[in-house]
């Protein structure tokens, strides 16, 4: 399942295979349209592993620059915030439409954030 989530120049999720107890997927930032408003060119962002205990895996960047994270504004942190948040909280779900054996809120985010502090 693919996802397109904030606006034109955020960013196009897939997300599979989904498990029981993980899900895995990846993200990439829409950076240019065509005149009819399909995605003309997108940039691999990063690929992860959501687990039911709330452990995710991330890995940034593009084939060979592992970890490597670019951003040219204070915008594009927030819009990175924002993209884990949601991979978190649709996993999270997706794990628990899945038969998550764990009572696993569906508004997975919520729940995570008392583990935070």
């Amino acid at each position: 399942m693919t996802e397109k989530i904030f606006g034109d120049f955020g960013f196009e999720v897939e997300f599979g295979p989904v498990e029981s107890c993980q899900v895995s997927g990846a993200a990439w930032e829409i950076t240019a349209h065509n005149p009819d408003g399909s995605v003309y060119e997108k940039e691999h962002y990063l690929k992860f592993t959501v687990k039911w205990d709330g452990c995710a895996h991330w890995n940034f960047g593009e084939e060979g620059m592992p970890g490597y994270l670019h951003t040219c504004e204070p915008y594009h942190l927030e819009k990175h915030c924002r993209l884990i948040q949601f991979v978190y909280g649709r996993a999270l779900k997706m794990m628990k439409d899945a038969g998550q054996y764990l009572d696993v809120p569906v508004d997975g985010w919520e729940w995570m954030k008392g583990r935070m502090g």
